[in-house]
């Protein structure tokens, strides 16, 4: 019985990482739809009076501490405080 051809190694390898490599591709629009949904559900609860503690608001602030920060951050660029606010302010 003849074994396998150390040529087969190498090929094995290149052939895992190019299925891998188009699985994560192709994955992309998936990912991009998810966190535009996590997006959008961040600024409704930003809309919303903010997250009510041990809610599920509040869970999904925890658990997507990063997404929230930065549409806090988008809200805090484009809020720009009035001339009154900004003289109490500073």
């Amino acid at each position: 019985m003849m074994g396998w051809s150390p040529a087969w190694r190498p090929f094995a390898a290149t052939a895992a990482l190019d299925v891998a490599a188009a699985v994560a591709f192709l994955a992309q629009p998936l990912r991009r739809r998810i966190v535009e949904q996590r997006r959008r559900r961040s600024q409704r609860i930003l809309a919303s009076s903010g997250p009510v503690p041990g809610s599920r608001t509040d869970r999904f602030v925890k658990r997507h501490r990063w997404l929230f920060l930065e549409e806090c951050a988008r809200l805090d660029d484009a809020v720009e405080p009035a001339e009154v606010d900004r003289a109490r302010l500073g």
